[in-house]
């Protein structure tokens, strides 16, 4: 998994935290070529995409309490932040 360092150090914190389930991580995708770039250990929970938008549906199948964004471009659509508890 790819990211930026300050969604890098949200996602070690929170993958730690044993209250804590990370259903779904979406990030920038290997080639992405972007300033503080770092790798992230890849899993079965991450998807990587130009655009966490396409994967609404996704996020509501989820049917998240919380969604994080960090490190993104990109501002989520006001649909896929309707999806939390």
């Amino acid at each position: 998994m790819e990211g930026l360092t300050n969604g890098s150090i949200v996602y070690k914190y929170l993958e730690k935290n044993k209250f804590v389930d990370l259903s779904l991580v979406i990030t920038y995708p290997d080639n992405t070529h972007k300033p503080r770039f770092v790798t992230f250990p890849d899993n079965d929970n991450v998807i990587k995409t130009d655009s966490a938008n396409k994967y609404i549906e996704k996020v509501k199948q989820i049917n998240p309490d919380l969604i994080f964004v960090a490190g993104w471009s990109e501002l989520l659509s006001h649909e896929s932040s309707s999806y939390t508890k």
